[in-house]
């Protein structure tokens, strides 16, 4: 009776151990299908992140700022640079003010002798607007000029006075008619008298109503 007792409990025993060795079997056959999907989704993700990387790449191009500007045209630039012109003529009391007066004179002389002729005429009505407080502008522009048909500014640049006679009479033609006092000091200030000048000069001195005046 005993032993068939003891038989039992070793057939039981063993039965146990089968059941839980198909038990560890089946959990360790789950766990390595697991992670085995685990590793094939890394992959498809890796690859897919390759994939899109490879393709930004193709896409992306260099930076090139040709690209993403747009030349002006010419009259687009000469109207901005005509505005802005017009900005420093009507900035003179802050400038003033500001103690930077001297900055602005020689900026908008270098503008007016770099530029057209639309220059010229609104700095000259600028200038005649009070001439008695603006004449500094005046001879300021009429040196810079100089300067500039002297090829100081440009090496082998061919002199030509053209632009500063013209200047220069035009100053004189308005000055004899306003005021005599600036005139003479304009011609004894110039730092070249052109023929065209002197022609000014001997029909200002040929006039009877001014022929009191002093230049020295």
């Amino acid at each position: 009776m005993n032993n068939n007792i003891g038989q039992e409990q070793v057939t039981s025993n063993i039965t146990n151990v089968r059941n839980d060795d198909r038990l560890f079997v089946t959990s360790s056959a789950f766990d390595s299908k697991t992670h085995l999907a685990s590793t094939k989704e890394t992959l498809s993700i890796c690859t897919d992140l390759i994939k899109i990387s490879s393709i930004q790449q193709k896409k992306t191009k260099s930076f090139k700022l040709s690209n993403v500007i747009k030349s002006l045209e010419y009259d687009e630039m000469q109207r901005m640079s005509l505005d802005s012109f017009h900005r420093m003529l009507h900035a003179e009391d802050i400038c003033e003010r500001a103690g930077v007066e001297h900055v602005r004179q020689k900026m908008m002389t270098s503008l007016v002798c770099l530029f057209e002729r639309s220059f010229h005429n609104t700095y000259e009505e600028y200038i005649f607007t009070d001439v008695h407080k603006r004449y500094d502008l005046a001879f300021s522009w009429l040196y810079q000029e100089y300067v500039y048909a002297n090829g100081y500014l440009t090496p082998n640049k061919k002199k030509d006075f053209s632009k500063y006679d013209n200047i220069l009479c035009r100053l004189l033609e308005y000055l004899q008619e306003k005021c005599d006092e600036l005139f003479s000091r304009l011609l004894r200030s110039a730092p070249l008298i052109t023929d065209n000048a002197l022609s000014v000069l001997k029909q200002y001195c040929q006039d009877e109503v001014k022929e009191d005046v002093f230049f020295f």
